[in-house]
C-alpha cells in the first residue's frame, strides 16, 4: 500500500524505484499487475515505459488489455515496451498492431 502511494504522489524517481520493488513480488504478481493498469494511461510516457517493464517482468495476464492499448502510444519507447511485455507474457509472436492483440487476446 505505501508503494502504491508512492507511485500516486507523481516522483518520477520514487515512480521507478517503486516499480522496481513491486515486480519483484512473484507471489502477488496478477494482484500488483492488476494495481498498476492506470499507470498504463499515464500522461507522462517515462512513467507507462516503466510500468510496461514492471508489468513484463511480473509475467502476470491481468493486464493484457490494457497492455495491448499501450501499443496505441505516441512514444515508440513505450510501443516497443508494451510489445515486449505481450510476447513475453503470452508467448506469442505478433506484430506491435493494436487490433491484431485484440483479436489474440480474445482467445488466450
Amino acid at each position: 500500500a505505501a508503494l502504491m502511494g508512492t507511485i500516486a504522489s507523481g516522483r518520477s524517481r520514487q515512480i521507478a524505484m517503486a516499480l522496481n520493488e513491486l515486480s519483484t513480488h512473484r507471489l502477488f504478481r496478477h494482484e500488483v499487475a492488476r494495481e498498476l493498469r492506470p499507470l498504463l494511461f499515464d500522461r507522462h510516457s517515462d512513467v507507462v515505459l516503466l510500468c510496461c517493464t514492471a508489468l513484463r517482468t511480473l509475467g502476470s495476464a491481468a493486464a493484457l488489455t490494457e497492455l495491448a492499448g499501450a501499443l496505441e502510444h505516441p512514444d515508440p519507447r513505450v510501443v516497443a515496451a508494451a510489445h515486449g511485455a505481450l510476447t513475453d507474457i503470452t508467448g506469442r509472436d505478433l506484430p506491435p498492431e493494436p487490433q491484431a492483440w485484440r483479436t489474440a487476446l480474445e482467445a488466450f
